[in-house]
């Protein structure tokens, strides 16, 4: 069973040298279980949202440990980070959902093709936004650690 599931994922040919996993991709379940991942992925893209934007951000650290001045810039950097993550999974779900709707089996494997979808359609610029942004993400959880919230 394990040896099935490795050779379906790394992409091991059947007899007629289909790729196994193109072949699964071509079936109804298939399509169904990569709109699954999809949704997933959206849902996950608006929860990033959501907590840039509201005030679960603030939960997440301990005010008291920190002054003003160390507080909101470290806030400041799990915003705009968050706000990165959930691009890069809309992106990501978009392109999951416009390989099952062209009915071709060539979902993404990887962020490699989330990034370049990103970067052939809105530019350097915004490229280079998300670059910083997931950046800032990483400088803040680095940061923050020491005054994280871990409610048990």
């Amino acid at each position: 069973m394990l040896y099935s599931c490795v050779s379906i994922l790394i992409g091991a040919t059947s007899d007629d040298s289909t790729p196994l996993l193109t072949t699964f991709l071509e079936t109804t379940t298939g399509q169904v279980a990569v709109c699954i991942v999809g949704v997933g992925l959206a849902i996950s893209a608006i929860n990033e949202w959501y907590m840039a934007t509201g005030k679960l951000m603030q939960k997440m650290i301990h005010k008291n440990d920190l002054s003003n001045n160390q507080y909101k810039p470290l806030l400041m950097l799990g915003r705009v980070g968050r706000f990165s993550r959930g691009f890069v999974f809309a992106a990501f779900s978009y392109l999951l959902f416009r390989s099952v709707w062209s009915h071709k089996p060539d979902v993404p494997k990887s962020t490699d093709k989330a990034f370049a979808f990103i970067n052939f359609q809105f530019g350097g610029i915004l490229m280079g936004l998300i670059a910083i942004g997931l950046a800032f993400y990483g400088l803040f959880l680095i940061l923050s650690a020491k005054h994280r919230n871990i409610p048990m």
